[in-house]
């Protein structure tokens, strides 16, 4: 039984942190269960019918390159979004299915991360934060300026992990007592 391994103050400090589809996934888990003490959401979708059809930063930079528009459908779709029609044909499917529609369900504080060259708009990742904001809740933005989907800046990734270590301590609690089973 895993249980018996882990101590009942251990089960109050679970924490998520997911990046891409992952930054949409713990948004997700965190209005649908009020068991996390702390969420981090980076570059991830929170509007899944405002994603599609939304060009990307490569595509503005460099439109003589083509505009992906059929992709963009083809993910939210069939692909990892999984809605199975386009949004004016499901809007209720995409509303339920987007983060920032169900932030006033969002019981966690939530770290969200976000890049100004990502694919995944850093908009999103703005509007997600200002719904939590208005409502009170407990978040912040945090913003990588020149960064793609993924931060790699030595400079930025060094604030990245410690901003995200930082927050994870802040909320929860006391730092938990280093495991000395197997000395």
């Amino acid at each position: 039984d895993w249980s018996s391994d882990v101590c009942s103050s251990d089960l109050t400090r679970i924490g998520l942190w997911g990046h891409s589809y992952g930054g949409y996934a713990v948004a997700m888990m965190n209005a649908t269960s009020s068991r996390f003490r702390a969420v981090v959401a980076s570059a991830g979708l929170y509007d899944l019918a405002g994603t599609i059809g939304t060009f990307g930063p490569s595509a503005r930079a460099m439109p003589e390159n083509g505009v992906p528009i059929a992709s963009l459908y083809a993910w939210a779709e069939r692909g990892q979004g999984r809605m199975g029609a386009p949004p004016w044909l499901a809007p209720a499917r995409y509303v339920a299915n987007s983060p920032v529609y169900v932030a006033d369900r969002m019981h966690a504080p939530m770290l969200i991360i976000g890049a100004d060259r990502d694919v995944s708009p850093l908009g999103q990742a703005e509007q997600l934060f200002s719904a939590l904001y208005r409502q009170g809740k407990d978040a912040e933005l945090v913003t990588y300026w020149g960064e793609g989907h993924v931060v790699a800046s030595p400079a930025n990734l060094r604030d990245l992990y410690a901003r995200v270590i930082a927050f994870f301590r802040d909320n929860f609690g006391t730092e938990a007592e280093p495991s000395h089973a197997g000395r």
